[in-house]
Parts: structure tokens; sequence; C-alpha cells
């Protein structure tokens, strides 16, 4: 989640470990897909989408998935 709490007036937006660990994923897949079409001249773009959208659909389940066993526990 994003904590603004602080930081509103500096603009400064600080990132939980979860929303920076997908954010990272994304951008090294996005990063890797960039370097291999550079190499390759190949620069179809459904393989990165499926990537992306995989990471983000097992993010959601993972959240899901912590959030059940939190109630779970209590």
């Amino acid at each position: 989640m994003l904590n603004l709490k602080n930081n509103k007036r500096a603009g400064i937006i600080e990132w939980g470990d979860e929303m920076k660990g997908l954010f990272l994923a994304i951008l090294g897949a996005v990063t890797a897909w960039f370097a291999i079409s550079f190499f390759t001249n190949d620069w179809d773009t459904t393989g990165l989408i499926y990537l992306i959208l995989g990471i983000v659909v097992g993010y959601q389940v993972r959240k899901q998935n912590k959030e059940k066993s939190a109630d779970d526990a209590l």
C-alpha cells in the first residue's frame, strides 16, 4: 500500500514492501523483454502482456490468501 500520511507536502510516496516487489517484478520483465527484443529484432508484446498479467494476478491471489489466513487466525 502507498503511505501518504507524512509525505504529502514533499510529494514523496513511500511504497510498501509488497508493492515495491510487484513494481520491480514488472520493471524487470519489461527490461528483459526490451533487451531480448532489441537483440532479436522481434518486438512482439503478447508474451510481455501475458507475463505482466500473470504477475498481477499472482500478486492479487497472494494478497487474498494473506488476508484470509489472517482472518482465520482470529
